[in-house]
Order: C-alpha cells, then sequence, then structure tokens
C-alpha cells in the first residue's frame, strides 16, 4: 500500500511540474522575458557577483538552466513514480515521458507569440531528465544496499 500512496505522490508532483512547465511555455516572448529577467536580477549576485558576464549572455544562461532544473525535477518524480510500480526499468519510462514532454514543450512555444521551437532546449530539457533519473537511481542503489546489508549483519565475514 505504501508503494501506491508514493507512486501516486510522486505522479501528481509530476503533473504538477508539467503544468509548470507548459504554462512557461504558454506565456509570449515579453512575459517570459520580464519573468526570466526577474530570476537573472535575483541570481545575478549568487552566480555572477563580480559582474563578469554580459547582461543579454548572463539572462540566456539563467534560461537555458531553468530548463535544465525543471526537467530535472521531472525526471526525478517520474523515476520514484515508476519505481514504485511493477515496471522492470522504470528509468526508461521516465526518460521517455521527459523526452516527450520536452518535444510538447517545445512545440507549445513554436505557437505562442514571439517564441520559436528549438531543439537545442529539447536537448538540454532531456540533460536534465537523465540527471534527475541518475539520481532517483542512485538512491534506490543506495537504499537497497543498505537493506541487504541489514538483512545479513554477518555478511562482511
Amino acid at each position: 500500500m505504501a508503494r501506491k500512496i508514493r507512486a501516486l505522490v510522486f505522479a501528481l508532483l509530476a503533473l504538477a511540474i508539467v503544468c509548470f512547465i507548459f504554462s512557461n511555455s504558454a506565456q509570449g516572448a515579453e512575459e517570459s522575458n520580464e519573468a526570466s529577467g526577474w530570476v537573472a536580477a535575483f541570481l545575478r549576485p549568487i552566480l555572477d557577483p563580480l559582474g563578469r558576464l554580459d547582461d543579454a549572455v548572463f539572462h540566456k544562461l539563467v534560461r537555458k538552466l531553468a530548463h535544465f532544473v525543471e526537467f530535472g525535477a521531472l525526471g526525478v518524480c517520474l523515476c520514484a513514480c515508476f519505481v514504485n510500480t511493477p515496471l522492470r526499468r522504470p528509468w526508461i519510462s521516465a526518460l521517455a515521458g521527459s523526452v516527450l514532454v520536452a518535444c510538447c514543450d517545445e512545440t507549445i512555444q513554436r505557437f505562442t507569440g514571439g517564441r520559436s521551437c528549438q531543439w537545442q532546449d529539447v536537448c538540454i530539457d532531456s540533460a536534465g531528465a537523465v540527471c534527475g533519473i541518475l539520481f532517483v537511481c542512485l538512491i534506490v542503489l543506495i537504499l537497497r544496499y543498505y537493506r541487504e546489508r541489514k538483512s545479513c549483519p554477518n555478511s562482511d565475514l
């Protein structure tokens, strides 16, 4: 029962992340630039305290980093959801779902005023998802290792 609840929680989190991603994609170019400009201004003192990067370069870097982080979170949630199901290779399903969302995300931007559809963003999104999926796989391996050691206390003899 606990596995089903965990799967449901992570599925709902993944759905919320997809809604967030798609709502950002549905914004027009001006609205999107304004939102990412606010985030860039907030992050500037943290990531570039000496102001060495040009404003346009830093803004673009923040936008690409946002893609990576959003899809990293999506990869974590999808993989954690599928790990709690009987699927034999949950990371494949999580990656396929993440890439599908990335393609839909860029397609939405194509039809939004002043935005473009870029395959580079799909690659950045997919890389973020892969990192999130690898993170979950690492956690699962560590937990399995410690559970096995706990069940066999004299295994090192």
